[in-house]
């Protein structure tokens, strides 16, 4: 994975070339990257859902993130992105389906590296009734959480300290089991105050609250 080419900009945005991917996390290079965020209402309440990381990932382990995502190789269009959505989490998502909420930037810091993107947003609702049948990729995704939009935008703004969310997780049969849990702000992957906000700016707006 750390071999994967992928293309570079400036801070601008101006494509300045290609780059293997350990070497555009060790020097904070500028690249594109896909994100997919599925929505629904549930009895009427917009649900945002977030994949839950593996804890063998070596990033981030048992953090809650995007619900899908994933860099644009070299070679690759943004319509190849949706790629990433059936990969990691099995359920099969048409380029058609989403909702473009447009690039936005996202910069996170690690120790090790630092993760500069132009992500490429996309919004996917789920129908009215749809339950999917979740099969994740184990090295990456384990498990799906629900969370309300609402209770997710005063998490991040510091209105309260933790919420609840509902999800699916594989037992030990490997079978989907539903839970319950309480996830505080430092259980989610530290994406950037602003490209959160831009996020929940277009949830809000496709769904016309």
């Amino acid at each position: 994975m750390e071999k994967e080419q992928l293309k570079i900009f400036t801070e601008q945005g101006v494509y300045s070339g290609v780059s293997m991917r350990d070497e555009v996390h060790s020097k904070g290079l500028w690249h594109e990257t896909f994100h997919c965020w599925i929505i629904s209402r549930k009895n009427g309440i917009p649900m945002i859902h977030f994949q839950l990381r593996s804890a063998d990932k070596k990033d981030f382990p048992d953090m809650l993130d995007i619900s899908a995502a994933g860099h644009l190789l070299s070679n690759e269009t943004t319509e190849d992105g949706v790629r990433e959505v059936h990969e990691e989490l099995g359920i099969n998502v048409s380029f058609n389906d989403l909702i473009y909420a447009g690039k936005i930037r996202d910069e996170i810091y690690l120790n090790h590296f630092t993760d500069r993107e132009f992500a490429h947003v996309y919004i996917y609702v789920m129908p009215d009734g749809y339950e999917p049948s979740y099969q994740f990729q184990k090295e990456e995704v384990s498990g799906m959480m629900d969370i309300d939009l609402k209770s997710f935008e005063s998490l991040w703004s510091g209105e309260v300290s933790a919420v609840q969310a509902e999800g699916q997780i594989p037992g030990t049969d490997d079978q989907l089991q539903k839970t319950v849990q309480t996830f505080d702000k430092t259980r989610f992957v530290p994406h950037q105050d602003s490209y959160i906000n831009q996020v929940i700016h277009h949830i809000k707006k496709v769904l016309d609250i």
